[in-house]
């Protein structure tokens, strides 16, 4: 996504001010101080994303009007209308925190900040949990934490003092040997009972470490061979793929290339299905269609036209008459010949009209007669018969047959003009309709040429599917055989070549169980019976219990301290591995910014047992009470470029307001050279005091806006 033009109605103190056409990548807003730079950026984040917090530079108020146009990357638009704090995404579009499912607050923090929201220290941390840490590896360092003091609780590796349980139980436990020595020095016998029984605990303890490694070298070999069937299973695989090794000739390109023509040819057919309409006419019926119309047309305005030559004039009779009598007689004359021709061609009606027509006309001529004997009368001459009837009578007859032909009737000229009219427009559309249909045929059949001359060079299309579909097996068969691989050799701790050779050197004998501790046993327990007899005195046996509950209780605490430092190895080998291993993959792109703008000399730390975001230089760490301001700022601002990157495929544009204010010239270079990096496929608004076109290296490419 990319905002291709701001216009401001009223905006704080800007008025009709608008940037039109920006492009992608990198633009840089510079002016003086006061000109207005971040006034605009707040237009911008506010209008993209819609606060209900009050905005508190400049003020929002009613009068606030303007829209910013976005274009996604499918090349659709989105028009921002904005009219106080509203803003309505025109022609039924979505506003972007509705597309991405943002907040203000979010967006504020990560793609359109100035310097305090760069450095905002509850944004940072949230950012750490979600982005920077795997699942869970914020709790690491409280466990920690917790474990060392509990551990310390109990005994500390560092300084054993006098009031540790440890030391204290030991203490407790020696003054009472010494005591029960005291009662000892009575029977020789009983130090030499101990001093057996101690050498025999010994041996027991020897024993049982041998017995331990024969068993774990059993364990370790019943793992081994559970491996022989997955090592037999990868060589099969790898035969099977051996045999589809051709298939990996057929580029994931050409695949690719192969199912978008696919993909268009499927298309285009369907294009080509919605645009089937009936055929236009033939050029002969087009032509005649059009002259019926042109004769038509002409014969309505020759009706609606008077000629000067047939406009009915007045005259007299008797002593006002002058000039020619009215042709009464040569009318009733015609009339009658209308009539005979009209019986023997027309309608029976029509000659029954032009009879009646006749007699009409000879008693008013009689009628006029007796009239102009009495007084001078006012008479009217008839115009004179024209040719316009023939005429009339002769685009009906063109018309009856194109009308004919469809299954057609009219009634009057005036509908008739209408349909033909109405058929001019309809052909239209179907020979365009025909002409669409003809281009997306050739379009197809370009398509189909083109997929058979790829298809060909595989030896056709059934050919080049089979050889598609082994090429997925081939692919899959290496993916399984590299997943089992990993399994067997995380399994063992070993190579897959070294599985092997073991499996084929590994003898088939079993390893013999050793009884020589039961017997040792036995005899203890002899020793032991034998010493609890001696203990004849009271104090003594007394004194010997006392020392044993010491003792148990010493073994048990020593041995929770065991647990606790068991946990904190587990979790630090844990933390290792997982450092070196799953690094977030914002963490990558965080160290590429961060290493262009201090030239590789820092690198963002994620080890879990760390608290907070902390850097290193080489192996030294820093936390960030020991980062200067501007070191601070390279820091947050790679994080959070980071994360826009890593945000999406529709990525939103960058608002950045002097944000680099605290960098000296060194730093500002380097930033720039980030953010250009940054800008290569995100669009990013940099707003500047400082003239920073001067400083960005010479040949770079971004779109300059003076305020």
């Amino acid at each position: 996504m990319r905002i291709t033009d701001i216009n401001i109605r009223t905006f704080g103190k800007l008025a009709n001010r608008s940037v039109n056409d920006l492009p992608e990548g990198l633009i840089l807003i510079t002016g003086d101080n006061e000109s207005g730079k971040t006034t605009m950026m707040e237009f911008m984040r506010t209008t993209m994303f819609p606060s209900s917090k009050r905005n508190l530079y400049p003020e929002a108020t009613k009068n606030d009007s303007g829209s910013l146009i976005l274009k996604l990357e499918s090349g659709e638009e989105i028009i921002l209308e904005r009219k106080g704090k509203d803003v309505t995404a025109l022609k039924g579009k979505e506003r972007p925190e509705k597309m991405f499912a943002m907040d203000a607050e979010t967006y504020n923090s990560i793609f359109a900040m100035n310097l305090a929201d760069l450095t905002n220290s509850g944004v940072i941390e949230g950012i750490r949990n979600k982005f920077l840490t795997i699942p869970g590896g914020d709790n690491v360092p409280a466990v920690l934490s917790d474990l060392e003091s509990l551990k310390k609780a109990i005994m500390n590796e560092e300084r054993i003092s006098s009031t540790n349980p440890v030391r204290v139980l030991r203490g407790e436990a020696d003054e009472i040997g010494r005591e029960m020595s005291s009662v000892r020095i009575q029977s020789g016998d009983y130090d030499r009972l101990v001093k057996d029984m101690d050498t025999l605990t010994d041996k027991i303890r020897t024993a049982r470490s041998a017995r331990e490694e024969k068993d774990n070298e059993r364990t370790g070999r019943e793992i081994l061979r559970a491996q022989k069937e997955n090592v037999n299973k990868i060589e099969k695989m790898t035969e099977q793929r051996s045999k589809l090794a051709y298939a990996d000739l057929l580029t994931e390109e050409t695949i690719v290339r192969v199912d978008t023509i696919r993909n268009d040819i499927a298309v285009m057919n369907k294009e080509a299905e919605g645009l089937k309409a009936p055929e236009p006419f033939s050029k002969e019926k087009a032509a005649r269609v059009s002259g019926a119309l042109k004769s038509a047309s002409a014969v309505l305005e020759e009706r609606n036209a008077v000629p000067s030559d047939e406009v009915p004039e007045p005259v007299t009779s008797g002593a006002q008459r002058s000039g020619k009598k009215f042709p009464v007689l040569p009318l009733m004359l015609f009339a009658a010949a209308a009539a005979a021709f009209a019986a023997c061609i027309i309608e029976p009606l029509a000659a029954i009209a032009g009879i009646a027509l006749a007699i009409g006309g000879a008693a008013v001529l009689f009628a006029e007669k007796n009239k102009n004997a009495a007084q001078p009368v006012q008479t009217i001459r008839a115009a004179r018969p024209s040719a316009q009837s023939a005429r009339e009578s002769a685009v009906r007859y063109d018309v009856e047959t194109i009308f004919r032909e469809d299954g057609r009737r009219f009634k009057t000229i005036e509908d008739a003009v209408t349909v033909l009219e109405g058929m001019i427009r309809t052909d239209a559309i179907n020979t365009d309709q025909a002409n669409k249909r003809g281009a997306k045929n050739r379009e197809i059949a370009q398509k189909n040429e083109e997929l058979i001359d790829i298809e060909k060079n595989y030896g056709g299309r059934d050919s080049f599917n089979k050889m598609k579909a082994d090429r997925a097996s081939y692919i899959a068969a290496g993916i399984e055989i590299d997943m089992l691989t990993k399994s067997m050799e995380s399994a063992t701790k070993t190579d897959i070549g070294t599985i092997k050779k073991l499996l084929s050197q590994m003898p088939e004998e079993v390893i013999p169980e050793n009884n020589d501790i039961d017997d040792m046993n036995r005899q203890r327990g002899a020793l032991q019976k034998e010493i609890e007899n001696m203990r004849s005195d009271v104090r003594l046996y007394d004194l010997a219990a006392k020392k044993d509950a010491k003792e148990t209780e010493l073994a048990n605490t020593v041995k929770e301290w065991g647990v606790l430092s068991l946990q904190n190895y587990m979790i630090d080998r844990s933390c290792q591995e997982l450092y070196k291993n799953m690094q977030p993959s914002v963490i990558r792109t965080a160290n590429k910014y961060l290493g262009t703008m201090t030239n590789g000399r820092y690198m963002i730390d994620t080890d879990p047992r760390q608290e907070g975001i902390n850097i290193r230089d080489g192996t030294e760490y820093k936390t960030p009470k020991q980062w200067s301001s501007g070191l601070g700022d390279q820091v947050y601002l790679s994080i959070k470029m980071a994360v826009a990157k890593e945000m999406g495929t529709e990525r939103l544009p960058m608002v950045l307001d002097d944000i680099l204010v605290r960098f000296d010239n060194t730093r500002k270079r380097s930033a720039c050279e980030a953010i250009l990096e940054f800008a290569k496929d995100q669009q990013v608004f940099l707003f500047s005091c400082i003239p920073l076109n001067e400083i960005f290296p010479v040949g770079s490419t971004y779109r300059h806006v003076k305020l």
